[in-house]
């Protein structure tokens, strides 16, 4: 009986995570650094802008000989974006509609998953069509070591 391979470097998983969150949303402008939404290109506002910033990491094992191993990395996904609904009667329900695509794009992603690492969509808030024609997105990820496999 083997399972998958953890990833267990902290380094290892930022890079496994952003890789793949390139890959599953190459249709986004996909970043490593926070940055606020005024230094984004318009094109990148309309495109949507996604960045990925470490949170943290714990739920380190305690098992002997198993000392600070198979912990949890957390991860926040940030997004910005624009819509081009200028009618204030429709306006904050297109910024809506595009946070809920971006959504549905983060939950595929986790429901894909990365080989080496266990994702679990913790939380997502959105805008709430507050900035409109703006929009935001924070969802949390957790990313821990895979569940055991069967062979």
């Amino acid at each position: 009986m083997m399972g998958i391979k953890p990833i267990e470097s902290i380094k290892e998983r930022k890079q496994a995570f952003y890789e793949a969150l390139v890959a599953a949303l190459g249709n986004r402008k996909i970043k490593r650094t926070l940055t606020d939404y005024r230094q984004h290109s318009a094109a990148e506002m309309k495109k949507g802008v996604v960045m990925m910033v470490g949170d943290g990491e714990g739920g380190y094992s305690n098992a002997k000989g198993m000392a600070a191993k198979e912990g949890t990395t957390y991860f926040l996904l940030v997004a910005h974006l624009e819509v081009s609904d200028n009618n204030s009667a429709t306006m904050g329900r297109s910024v809506e509609d595009a946070e809920d695509d971006l959504i549905e794009e983060f939950k595929q992603f986790v429901k894909t998953g990365i080989s080496g690492l266990n994702l679990q969509l913790e939380n997502i808030k959105q805008s709430r069509q507050l900035e409109a024609p703006m929009g935001w997105i924070v969802a949390k990820i957790s990313a821990g070591a895979p569940r055991s496999t069967l062979s």
